[in-house]
């Protein structure tokens, strides 16, 4: 009857720290930091800037503003404008 009592406990020990493991993930580990305040406002972060804005305010048109005028339909509008570097 010993074993069996001391089979017992040993499962119900490993499932409670089975389930501790399972809700401390569940909730994310460490809950976040409270935000920084100055004179009772909180400090606002800038958002961080992703690739994509990064690459948009670096990109430039090449022929922005050299569009020729010419009347519609034409075969290639930016033929003359704009040289093609792999060529």
């Amino acid at each position: 009857m010993e074993s069996k009592t001391k089979i017992v406990i040993v499962a119900a020990v490993v499932i409670v720290l089975l389930g501790a493991v399972l809700w401390y993930t569940q909730r994310g580990g460490e809950a976040p930091a409270p935000a920084p305040t100055t004179g009772g406002a909180p400090v606002e972060e800038a958002p961080p800037a992703d690739l994509g804005t990064e690459l948009y305010e670096k990109a430039a048109n090449p022929v922005s503003g050299k569009l020729p005028e010419t009347v519609s339909p034409v075969p290639n509008p930016l033929e003359g404008v704009y040289k093609n570097p792999f060529e």
